[in-house]
């Protein structure tokens, strides 16, 4: 089986909207070109090689692409790399590519300026076997999504 797992992912801290020192702007275009950018040139390029192996296609989102943090701009990229996953997988309707986007909550790994999350937290591999889960299913079954999150997280 062909497959393509696009997991772009940097943050640029937290933020706010409103002007102030607490508010950092400086890492917003790195952020947004990396998640939403990077996330579609992959997208585009490996395309044509799942397409003509009726492969499988796995994003990275996010659970804050789906329940955003207050003044969180990694939150709106997170939503805009669902809104690639469903447009993608319209698109590809009748070429016979699955497509996954696999929406994480904590995960235990350095990824936020190298602070694990201080609460409840997923390892990193119990994202990899969802994904293996959304890559093992037969052909004709498509797993849309994948909300994960650990017992007690919130969101």
């Amino acid at each position: 089986m062909s497959a393509a797992f696009v997991n772009a992912g940097v943050t640029a801290g937290p933020g706010s909207y409103l002007p102030g020192p607490a508010a950092p702007v400086e890492g917003w275009r790195e952020m947004v070109l990396t998640n939403v950018l990077g996330t579609a040139l992959a997208v585009r390029a490996v395309l044509p090689a799942l397409v003509a192996r009726r492969g499988r296609l796995v994003l990275t989102g996010s659970v804050l692409g789906r329940h955003a943090l207050p003044g969180s701009l990694y939150s709106a990229t997170k939503f805009a790399v669902a809104g690639i996953a469903e447009t993608v997988r319209l698109e590809l309707v009748g070429t016979g590519v699955g497509v996954t986007l696999v929406e994480p909550g904590p995960v235990a790994t350095p990824f936020a300026g190298g602070s694990n999350p201080t609460g409840p937290a997923l390892g990193a591999d119990d994202v990899a076997r969802a994904v293996c889960f959304a890559l093992a299913q037969p052909d004709g079954v498509e797993v849309s999504e994948l909300l994960l999150r650990p017992h007690g997280a919130t969101p």
